[in-house]
């Protein structure tokens, strides 16, 4: 199979997370997924200096404004028929935010992918490993140690269609591109679209995320989709993720 996925280039293979020791087992026997309100990741950021996990523009996206760009600032007093002033232009930055309210309620869980382009065949091995840079994009986010577990995408799909979650890829933007931002702005209905927006620095997490409203979790956020032994592989040491068979 992984030979027919590695004959399509750009397409995802596998999906991978990392748990901290304790909460493995209950991740396989019982396909417990924890989600965290947008809000827990500003914090991170915000409150602890954590640029990795946390992101301080969670639920909300920027656009920087610059002479360059062709956009300008312009103001005129209401009732006022004269024509607006136009503010010379420096560098400034619009936010398109979703309500405060939400980023507590809105909640969410994160996995990334391992794509073709991170996989290589070991032609003396006849078996694929993850390439050097995948493997040090893996290690950036790893920092504490957590366990990798690869989870077939395909299975946790399946389970996810009877849960009242959505799912999507990430899709990463580029603050400086404010044409982007600015459509993004004028679009109704934008929210879901936010929630799925980060910035392109974040890009190399690759990261695929689920999306619930906490009301539809337990008490500690949580749902649970089945026992997932049998189609997960949990890799004890992380420097067994370079050989996939």
């Amino acid at each position: 199979m992984l030979e027919e996925i590695m004959s399509n280039k750009d397409k995802h293979v596998f999906l991978i997370r990392f748990f901290e020791k304790q909460y493995v087992e209950n991740f396989l026997d019982n396909g417990e997924i924890h989600f965290n309100p947008l809000q827990y990741f500003i914090d991170l950021e915000n409150n602890q200096g954590d640029t990795i996990i946390g992101d301080a523009l969670e639920g909300k996206v920027e656009g920087n404004i610059s002479p360059e760009s062709g956009w300008a600032f312009m103001f005129r007093i209401a009732g006022d028929k004269k024509p607006a002033t136009v503010i010379p232009t420096t560098t400034a930055s619009i936010h398109i935010n979703i309500p405060d309210e939400l980023k507590q309620t809105i909640c969410i869980s994160c996995f990334s992918w391992i794509d073709t382009d991170d996989i290589v065949e070991d032609e003396k091995t006849k078996s694929f490993k993850l390439t050097k840079s995948a493997i040090k994009r893996l290690r950036n986010f790893n920092t504490d140690k957590r366990i990798p577990i690869i989870i077939d995408p395909n299975i946790l799909f399946k389970r996810l269609e009877s849960e009242n979650v959505g799912w999507k890829d990430v899709e990463y933007y580029d603050s400086n591109d404010i044409d982007d931002v600015m459509g993004l702005a004028e679009q109704e209905n934008n929210i879901a679209k936010i929630i799925f927006r980060k910035r392109v620095k974040y890009s190399d997490q690759k990261e695929f995320r689920i999306v619930i409203k906490s009301q539809d979790t337990d008490s500690d956020n949580n749902i649970y989709i089945g026992n997932l032994r049998g189609v997960c592989n949990v890799v004890d040491n992380f420097d067994d993720l370079k050989i996939i068979k």
